[in-house]
């Protein structure tokens, strides 16, 4: 049950209704400007006249970043706007609402800033509203939030069998579940066969994560995406690309990894045109295959990462370990080798290094060379290794040098990757970085 205490609900109403005192007049646009150069060629052009206005208007002021700079009503004889400071107030509101711990669970700042948005909208239209605003949003909570299913379609990866990893599962579209949609569709549309056909090319035996919540439809769909992409992390993380920096994973959430295409149109004598288009694919592999020996060959990794991503709370050095992890991935989907050794080496500092002012040049290569090796010979030739590495990649970031020497680029990758792949073992035995960089410099210090 979804109830606020008394002075919050108190509280929370008296800003809303001041938010209503806020609104001010606007001026109606009675003209409307010529579209010029190509905005005048595209196909669909809205020019829409205030005569055209026929019911109830609302327009949201957004800026650059797609922040919430506030909204204008407009109905009959009525025409008014929050300013920008009220705006700001209604964003701290709503913040502050969802900080709520009874509803922060099931919806975001966005669903409750766009509950008052309509609520002030309502009531200043006189139309169905209830005089509290938290009541208001209690029974809209209580319509909205409910059990939800969400599949999101991946790119880039093929599953023997169906598995779950972390907050979602990896499963396929069958046959029989592209036949249950389509059939389902009304009869006598138009082009109905051939949308078949290309909805069955699209999606039959594609991959995609499966996420059930309890929360609002909005909400729902962004912890999808935001549990997808973390388990996701963690398979690029093992993606075979990982360790070569001259290859791209397209691993991904559909349409977020395509590979960048090309367009072009060749004028040639006489005015013949010709088009061309095609895919940049350079260091591409072929689709990632998680199959039962994949997953017997990372099981113990596997584990204990699949028990991170589940965890509520996380502690210091699971936390970097993830955000390492998330690090590294990044780079993988990279198709730039310079962008790879940057985002490996960010990686390894981010849970190697004690603090910002800590020598990268007197620690770090130590600390790699103990985690990812275990002879003395190999931990010194590792040492040597991640200083070369680590000097291409600070001629690039000082000079603009491009990556020259692929070996030693893969040989530092694969000293990076070696050493985040400890660190998750080792979350099992430290619970913060400090403890796992004192029990690194003991055995740096302990004599052979």
């Amino acid at each position: 049950m979804i109830e606020f205490p008394p002075e919050a609900k108190n509280y929370f109403d008296k800003k809303a209704n001041s938010f209503i005192d806020a609104l001010k007049p606007s001026i109606v646009r009675s003209e409307n400007k010529q579209r010029r150069g190509s905005l005048a060629h595209t196909p669909v052009a809205l020019n829409i006249a205030d005569d055209d206005i026929i019911g109830r208007v609302k327009h949201y002021y957004h800026d650059e970043l797609d922040r919430f700079l506030g909204f204008e009503i407009h109905e009959a004889n009525i025409n008014e706007f929050l300013p920008k400071g009220a705006a700001e107030d209604l964003e701290k509101i709503a913040s502050k609402v969802i900080r709520q711990p009874m509803i922060r669970e099931y919806c975001d700042a966005n669903y409750v800033r766009e509950h008052l948005v309509d609520w002030i909208t309502r009531r200043r239209l006189q139309e169905t509203a209830d005089k509290s605003w938290i009541n208001d949003l209690i029974v809209s909570l209580f319509s909205d939030i409910c059990d939800q299913k969400i599949l999101t379609p991946l790119e880039g990866i093929q599953v023997e069998v169906p598995f779950k990893f972390g907050q979602v599962s990896f499963r396929y579209f069958t046959k029989s579940f592209i036949d249950g949609i389509l059939q389902k569709l009304p009869t006598g549309v138009p082009d109905l066969d051939e949308f078949g056909k290309e909805f069955r090319k699209r999606y039959q035996g594609r991959v995609y994560t499966e996420f059930i919540c309890k929360a609002e439809k909005n909400y729902a769909q962004k912890l999808a995406v935001y549990h997808t992409e973390k388990a996701l992390e963690i398979l690029k993380f093992l993606n075979p690309a990982a360790l070569e920096i001259r290859a791209q994973c397209f691993l991904g959430r559909m349409g977020q990894v395509t590979p960048a295409q090309w367009h072009a149109f060749q004028v040639l004598p006489g005015d013949k045109v010709v088009f061309f288009e095609g895919v940049e694919s350079s260091g591409r592999l072929n689709d990632f295959l998680v199959d039962k020996k994949y997953l017997q060959t990372f099981k113990h990794v596997g584990t204990i990462t699949d028990k991170l991503l589940c965890k509520v709370q996380i502690n210091d050095l699971e936390k970097r370990c993830l955000e390492a992890i998330s690090h590294f991935a990044h780079g993988v989907t990279s198709p730039s080798p310079q962008d790879r050794l940057l985002h490996a080496l960010v990686a390894i500092e981010s849970v190697l290094l004690k603090d910002p002012n800590e020598s990268v040049q007197s620690h770090l290569g130590y600390r790699v060379a103990l985690l990812a090796t275990s002879k003395l010979e190999d931990r010194k030739k590792a040492v040597k290794d991640f200083q070369k590495g680590y000097n291409l990649r600070s001629r690039f970031v000082h000079h603009g040098t491009k990556l020259d020497d692929i070996e030693a680029a893969n040989r530092v990758l694969f000293l990076c990757w070696s050493a985040i792949y400890s660190v998750i073992d080792l979350t099992m035995k430290f619970e913060s970085k400090q403890a796992l960089l004192d029990s690194l410099e003991d055995e740096l210090l302990t004599p052979q």
